[in-house]
């Protein structure tokens, strides 16, 4: 049985970061989209992007880019309200977050606080401290969606669109 666990872990857990893997992401955001359907509740969805990360490892390296991940990845998750939310690395310095019961407003707030949060935060590199910027796409849940792959795909439309405007900012779709 131990073994089974740490296998499931495994195979749900991003290595690097400990957070949900991509899969595990997709699959519970498509149960908690059915529950929210089904009940009439709410959820929102976040995908958040490190901004310029690629100049981080070309300056810095690959394992400051690492370490800036995991700095990221622990700080998303200190921002999360509950054990309902999900954080969940969807791949590169790509991350998106699940926010169960909560309207486009709490969510936008959410992504706020946490924009904040990493701008505040000072990393150490080859050169020196340095900072980085967040973007972020938000979406809710409307009536019209038939899956959660529509919802994340408007968190994520909105997130090109933090980015095509000028990047370390918060759209909502």
């Amino acid at each position: 049985m131990a073994l089974e666990e740490a296998l499931r872990v495994q195979a749900n857990t991003d290595s690097l970061t400990g957070l949900a893997n991509r899969g595990a992401f997709l699959e519970r955001g498509t149960i908690d989209f059915g529950r929210a359907k089904r009940f009439g509740g709410k959820l929102s969805v976040i995908m958040v992007d490190a901004d310029h990360f690629k100049r981080v490892n070309d300056v810095h390296g690959h394992g400051v880019g690492d370490a800036v991940l995991v700095t990221l990845a622990r700080t998303v998750s200190e921002a999360m309200r509950n054990d309902l939310d999900l954080v969940g690395r969807m791949g590169g310095e790509e991350f998106a977050i699940i926010l169960a019961h909560a309207e486009l407003q709490e969510a936008a707030a959410c992504a706020k606080k946490i924009r904040t949060m990493v701008a505040a935060h000072d990393f150490e590199g080859a050169g020196g401290t340095f900072r980085i910027s967040v973007s972020f796409g938000v979406a809710d849940i409307r009536p019209a969606d038939d899956a959660f792959a529509v919802v994340l795909n408007r968190a994520d439309q909105a997130l090109y669109s933090a980015k095509d405007n000028g990047r370390n900012r918060v759209v909502l779709a």
